[in-house]
């Protein structure tokens, strides 16, 4: 009831936190997805994501989804699709909910978080945003899984760490990074080139981090700056298989 008084006032800033003993997801009224004001959301707990048909947020540019439940795959792609000068998006996604695909097709957003847990159900991520200047990718679910990333032109800034057993389509779209911070046990083949690249930090908990260290060294000819460390909450591991490069990457010149 008070979320309804709320949105009547014109508000520009909700932010919903909700949790019950047993569980019992609350579902939003439906007039919150029509709140004209409305420039910052934030959903947290258990809430179940109803998207109505006619849902449209013009004012709204921060939207961030903690733990909440969706009604079904259609609820976020519908809740995006209607939130035009969107830019900056965090989706937490519930370790004991799923989804078939998570779609984030969204042409103005700048700033994209998503966090996915290691037991989620889902097939297969879809990004599209070519606005996109920074971009941060929790993967931690081992199952096989697709990513499918657009080119993102106008990245300057990624973090990734991922469980992906292919990262072809990642990379492929972050070559214009200036920054990159990278956790991945998966390679990519040749063909990238990160010319933008000066600020490489890669974790060195996954066995094999050598080898996308040579790949990235010799991809990226300007970088300036190589961290070599764990990511918060990673295993301390050194680098144990070391394939020595047959020459010298252009960067280290």
């Amino acid at each position: 009831m008070w979320v309804v008084i709320a949105v009547s006032h014109c508000l520009r800033e909700l932010e919903v936190i909700y949790s019950s003993y047993p569980e019992k997801p609350n579902i939003l009224p439906s007039n919150l997805y029509t709140c004209k004001s409305l420039v910052i959301l934030e959903l947290c707990g258990e809430i179940r994501l109803d998207v109505p048909r006619m849902a449209f947020l013009p004012s709204l540019k921060t939207l961030q989804l903690h733990s909440v439940r969706y009604l079904n795959e259609d609820s976020l792609h519908r809740l995006l699709s209607n939130c035009p000068v969107l830019e900056d998006l965090l989706v937490d996604l519930l370790l004991s909910d799923s989804m078939e695909k998570l779609t984030v097709v969204v042409p103005s957003l700048q700033i994209l978080s998503l966090f996915i847990p290691h037991s989620y159900e889902i097939d297969g991520i879809v990004i599209e945003t070519p606005s996109l200047k920074y971009f941060k990718l929790i993967d931690h679910n081992s199952k096989s899984h697709y990513c499918l990333v657009k080119n993102m032109p106008n990245l300057i800034e990624a973090d990734i760490d991922v469980e992906l057993h292919s990262i072809k389509s990642l990379i492929g779209s972050i070559t214009s990074v200036k920054r990159l911070s990278i956790c991945s046990q998966a390679m990519y083949d040749g063909g990238f080139v990160f010319n933008q690249l000066k600020h490489l930090k890669l974790c060195r908990c996954k066995g094999h981090s050598s080898d996308l260290l040579v790949r990235l060294l010799k991809d990226s000819s300007n970088l300036q700056a190589l961290d070599l460390s764990e990511m918060d909450y990673h295993e301390n591991h050194d680098i144990l298989y070391w394939h020595q490069p047959s020459t010298v990457p252009e960067c280290m010149f």
